[in-house]
């Protein structure tokens, strides 16, 4: 199969989830001035399903107040589940 269940690290997690923000800026679900801001944070958090890495992304460039933090979400093996403003 191929598939491995392995933990990626910090850093590969971190560099993913700079290019999702990349992606969802281009496509316009994010402003575009989230381009190249580094992660704030990057956590394993664990949820009823099981744990996931959490990064963490600030943003005071944003006029909203309530979109200057954006989380995203991966499995441990890398695998991009979602994002949000409110780390839910």
């Amino acid at each position: 199969h191929g598939h491995s269940h392995e933990t990626i690290s910090r850093s590969d997690v971190q560099s993913k989830a700079m290019n999702k923000v990349s992606q969802l800026a281009n496509v316009g679900k994010i402003d575009l001035n989230w381009i190249n801001i580094q992660p704030s944070s990057t956590e394993q958090k664990v949820y009823e399903h099981g744990p996931e890495w959490m990064i963490i992304f600030k943003n005071n460039k944003v006029s909203d107040s309530s979109k200057q933090t954006l989380y995203l979400f991966y499995s441990l093996d890398g695998h991009y589940i979602a994002a949000n403003y409110d780390g839910s």
